[in-house]
Formats: C-alpha cells, structure tokens, sequence
C-alpha cells in the first residue's frame, strides 16, 4: 500500500545521524505549500539538540509564508492565524480595498485579541489565553468557556471578543486548516440593558445656560478653544448629530444658511487611529448615516456667526485650523457637567434629548426622527437611542373614526 502523502505545511518523519567531524544532524522532509518537497537539517552536539535545531527550522517555515501563500494548518496556533490575518487585513486597510476594515476598527481588533485572547502581555493570570491553542483544539466548548468567563470581568467584552475573533477563524476556514469556525457554534451573548439618559425640556434650559458659562467664569479661564463648547452643544441638538459627524462638518456641506431654509448634508465623520492620527473621514458610520438635515434657525445664526470668522474648511477646526477628536469634545463636556446636576450628560445623551422631545411631542413620528438621526430602520431609534418615558400614539380615535 503506497504511503500516503504528506500534507502541506507537514514534515515528515526526523532521523539523526552522528556526523564525521563530531555532532550530530537531524533532517526531515517538509512539504511546502506549492506541494514541492524540500530536505531541512539542524545540527548540534548530542542527539537532542540536533532535534531542537531542526525544530527551530521547521517553526519558521510553519509560520512564514511560502510562494506568497500564509502557512494555516489546523496544527497551527491561534497565535499564528492572528498574525497572518492582521499582515493580510493591514495590507488590505493601507491599500483602502473596497469592504477592508477601517483603521480604528482594526486596531480595536487588534487591541483585544492581543489583550484579552492571546494574553500577550500576561496582563490577567486568571485568566489564560487562548494564544497557545492549535485551530484543532479550539473546540465550541473551549470557546464558549472563555468567553463566559470574560463576561463576568466586563458584560460586553464577549460580544466585542468575537466579532475581534471572527475574522481570524474565518481565514482559517477559507484557508482549509478548519472545516467550519466554532465560534459560529457558540451561544450568543446579549448585549447588557442599560438605563437611556436624555435630558428633560425643563432641564435644558438650565443646561443650555451652564454651557454657555463655560470657559467665561471668573479665574477659570481654561483653554481658548474650549469657549467653543457651547457652540458644539447648539449645533448638537440642534440636529441630534453623532459626536464624529458634528466634529467632520465642512462649510461646503453648509448651505442656504441666508435663506428660510437652510441645510446641513451629513457626508463625513471624525475617526482617530493610531497609524492616521485624526481625520474628517469622506464616509459616515454606515450607508443610511448619510443625510440631509434642515437647520433650525437658531442654530442657522450661531453657523453665520461662525462662518464670518472663519479662515478655514471646518466649522469646528482646533486652534491650528485640524480636525478636532471627538475624545476633546467630551473632555470639555465633562468639565463642564462635572459636579452638576448634569454630570451624565455626554454627547450622545444631547443627540438623544432631541429624539426624546421630538417623540414626546409627537409620538407618531418615530420614523422621521429614525431618519434625522441616521438609523439604518426605526428599530434601533427604538430599543438604543430613546427615553422609555415617551408613550406610545393613541391611534384609537383614527381607529374609531374608521369603524363607527
């Protein structure tokens, strides 16, 4: 029976000799990935240290790429997979192939699982990592396992670790080294409810005027730029903007501001990553973000004043005309609310209060407020965004009126 071939990636069999300058050698045959098969040698003074030597050759082949192609065998370790998926999506990323990952968001991949999965920097002996583990080893058990124990440390991070996970076991698949990811195996973990904070109409005011004295109170000069809070806030509710699309406006995306009717069209956000710094992004968070907003005439006349005193493309650019991070905007929010009455109040919870008070208003206008603040359907307005203190349409006099 003709023996069977080896797999590739593979080595076969080791078998040391003694050499006759003194030593020894251990070689085997390895299979690479263009199914060529090539002798590898180690050589050391006793037996086993040949054997470690040649070990030591065939771990870089095992995790080097060969003929342009990554090494994924289902002896591979997760760690393995992990770096020949990030070299494969950085590169994708770099290029901006269309549907690659954004740089933010890789790098929060990349965060997590050299944090929490891989263990890397041995941050949390409690808990092991997964790291160590051949594809073939990590079973649904072993899977569902670790991530309920890095529930009990943080109630989101399973569902943030597996969508970081996904995609390195998804390349294993496509890769052959695994018939299927486990992970699409393991129960789904449920994103943790959370009380929804908006402010009330009669706390606005109150609000409105705290920001305002912000930066301008007596000995408390505080940065300069930071003066610009109040205009953030006007701005903020005045369209229940995400912190990243107030902070990317442009005054070409301004227009009509001298007419009854004057627009904002929302085409960009504000993103921060390490390899790019921060940058008005020529995208918003999804395809249903994008919008056109009509501005309420106060805030028309705040964008009027600004724009008369601008020198720059931004209408909210740092003091050096650049893009201004979103975590700045919260930095000078906090600040302001700290101590206060308002001390929850952060810059979703100003997009919120509009959507609240517009349905308070006017409960039957759940899906234009849906479409004002850039939800891909009214679902989400719904169950994330707004205050369970707004009551449902009474529909029963239509009803009545239709039937009577």
């Amino acid at each position: 029976m003709p023996r069977a071939p080896l797999a590739l990636g593979a080595h076969g069999n080791v078998s040391v000799k003694s050499l006759p300058t003194g030593g020894f050698v251990a070689s085997a045959r390895y299979r690479q990935m263009d199914g060529r098969i090539v002798q590898r040698r180690g050589t050391g003074p006793s037996q086993g240290k040949a054997k470690v030597a040649l070990n030591r050759v065939l771990a870089t082949l095992e995790s080097a790429p060969a003929a342009g192609t990554a090494v994924i065998t289902p002896a591979s370790k997760l760690s393995t997979v992990v770096s020949v998926w990030y070299v494969k999506k950085a590169a994708e990323t770099a290029a901006e192939k269309p549907n690659c990952l954004r740089p933010q968001t890789l790098e929060e991949y990349i965060r997590l699982l050299n944090r929490e999965v891989l263990d890397r920097k041995g941050h949390d002996r409690e808990l092991a990592g997964l790291g160590n583990l051949r594809l073939n080893e990590l079973t649904v058990q072993v899977l569902e396992t670790f991530l309920t124990a890095l529930e009990v440390k943080h109630a989101s991070q399973p569902r943030n670790v597996r969508a970081a996970l996904a995609g390195p076991l998804n390349l294993a698949v496509r890769y052959g080294a695994i018939p299927v990811s486990p992970l699409k195996l393991v129960e789904s973990f449920h994103k943790p409810q959370r009380d929804i904070y908006s402010l009330t109409a009669e706390q606005v005011p109150r609000f409105r005027a705290l920001v305002a004295r912000f930066g301008h109170e007596p000995g408390k000069p505080g940065p300069r730029n930071s003066r610009q809070l109040a205009d953030f806030v006007e701005v903020n509710l005045a369209l229940a903007l995400r912190p990243g699309e107030l902070l990317a406006l442009h005054w070409e995306d301004i227009s009509g501001l001298d007419t009854d009717k004057p627009m904002a069209a929302i085409r960009r956000t504000v993103v921060t990553a390490k390899s790019r710094g921060t940058k008005a992004q020529s995208e918003t968070k999804t395809l249903s973000s994008m919008r056109d907003l009509s501005i309420p005439q106060f805030a028309a006349e705040l964008l009027r004043s600004r724009k008369a005193l601008s020198h720059g493309p931004l209408v909210f650019p740092t003091r050096n005309g650049t893009v201004l991070a979103t975590a700045q905007y919260q930095k000078w929010l906090r600040a302001c609310v700290r101590g206060t009455e308002f001390s929850q109040v952060t810059p979703h919870a100003l997009r919120r209060t509009t959507a609240s008070l517009l349905l308070a208003a006017n409960p039957a206008s759940l899906f234009e407020v849906s479409r004002m603040l850039g939800h891909s359907s009214v679902s989400v307005t719904e169950k994330a965004y707004l205050s369970k203190k707004v009551t449902r349409p009474d529909l029963s006099s239509p009803v009545q009126e239709l039937y009577s």
